[in-house]
């Protein structure tokens, strides 16, 4: 450990597990977070300002709390979060971003609004206002309100949404004139 980035990394990862590393009260869509001490402080030298490198070991957030935005790099490892990603977002296993403003890739992602490019074996959203590319690509469940969510384009081999365009070998969208459908589904886009 010579160079002083590692040891700096090395001492963050070590402040994380003594004070108890984070623990999430929510889903892994990342509301609600409990930070560390450091964390906590870190945040009270610089408040507000958005990153532009997060590294997150599981739900340990090196560098800044997990709440933070980044403009940046987020990278997830194995897998993890933060609230709002402007960039790129690389995970081996599992992003999962509220917002996604770039590009997101991994294993699995699970963005609540993906506005950009999401590609991984599986991709879950509530809105697309890009392009999620996987093997499979599902739009989760509305909330709230009973009109279909935005989608944009999917392109895998199963492909499930309630509007915009569907390129796959299995094609499922309730709003379309054809419901299930190979290789091209579309549904008009919600107002």
């Amino acid at each position: 450990m010579k160079h002083p980035a590692v040891k700096i990394l090395f001492l963050l990862m070590i402040l994380g597990v003594v004070n108890g590393c984070y623990t999430s009260k929510s889903d892994l869509l990342g509301n609600e977070w409990e930070e560390p001490l450091y964390a906590t402080l870190f945040r009270g030298l610089f408040p507000g300002m958005p990153t532009p490198l997060q590294i997150n070991l599981d739900n340990l957030g090196l560098f800044c709390p997990v709440g933070t935005t980044v403009y940046g790099v987020e990278l997830n490892l194995p897998g993890g979060g933060v609230k709002e990603c402007y960039g790129v977002s690389v995970a081996p296993l599992m992003n999962a971003n509220v917002s996604m403003y770039g590009i997101s890739a991994g294993l699995m992602n699970s963005n609540h609004n993906v506005y950009g490019l999401s590609v991984g074996g599986g991709n879950f959203y509530e809105e697309n206002y890009g392009v999620s590319i996987g093997v499979y690509n599902l739009k989760l469940p509305k909330k709230q309100s009973g009109k279909p969510k935005m989608n944009l384009l999917q392109i895998g081999i199963l492909n499930t949404a309630e509007s915009g365009l569907q390129i796959g070998l299995v094609n499922y969208n309730p709003n379309a004139l054809i419901p299930f459908f190979p290789l091209v589904n579309f549904a008009p886009f919600p107002e």
